[in-house]
């Protein structure tokens, strides 16, 4: 509240992604006047446009560039990459590890925030465990001419992908791979 008071020259604020909170007199005074010069830069869709849009309050969108967090190892010649907007892309080549649970896996920091998988094509196996419990993820594709051929037990345990298409090159999807998965509706063999 008031946060700015009487910062009548402050021109351009720029507010995060993942804001969740501004009270209305962060950038509106007592008689429901918007700070003279202001205009508030905020992501497309968020609480922040919201915000503007609820107050009159100047604003322009900004450009989301997405970029890596971490990364690492996640086999041999696999490496994994956990991107800003929630994408968990693993790329090179052979086997994922198998993992005894989530929290041996190499991402388990980032388990909760993953809302997208996506398997590189010279990815040939899924470890157990791999993705076990990213229960926010919604979606896990495939990256096309996939050369995978095995799904290990529980890869993608309680994850809530709606659909997912399993390469034709797969030959053995292990135990509760896809178990507790509560949204899946479609998949394809």
């Amino acid at each position: 509240q008031n946060s700015f008071k009487m910062c009548k020259n402050l021109e351009n604020v720029y507010l995060p992604a993942g804001i969740k909170y501004l009270n209305k007199l962060t950038f509106v005074n007592n008689q429901n006047q918007v700070m003279p010069k202001i205009k508030l830069h905020v992501y497309e869709g968020t609480y922040a446009e919201d915000y503007a849009k609820q107050y009159n309050i100047p604003y322009e969108y900004r450009i989301f560039v997405d970029s890596v967090v971490a990364s690492g190892s996640a086999g041999t010649n696999a490496i994994w990459e956990f991107y800003k907007s929630g994408k968990l892309v693993i790329t090179g080549n052979g086997a994922i590890d198998n993992y005894t649970g989530k929290d041996a896996t190499p991402w388990a920091a980032y388990l909760k925030q993953i809302k997208s998988i996506e398997i590189g094509k010279d990815i040939t196996a899924i470890g157990n465990y791999a993705f076990a419990y990213a229960t926010n993820v919604t979606s896990i594709t495939f990256e096309e001419g996939s050369r995978l051929e095995k799904i290990g037990a529980a890869a993608f345990l309680y994850t809530y992908a709606t659909e997912v298409v399993i390469p034709e090159t797969v030959t053995l999807i292990g135990n509760l791979s896809f178990a507790y998965c509560a949204r899946l509706t479609s998949v394809v063999v």
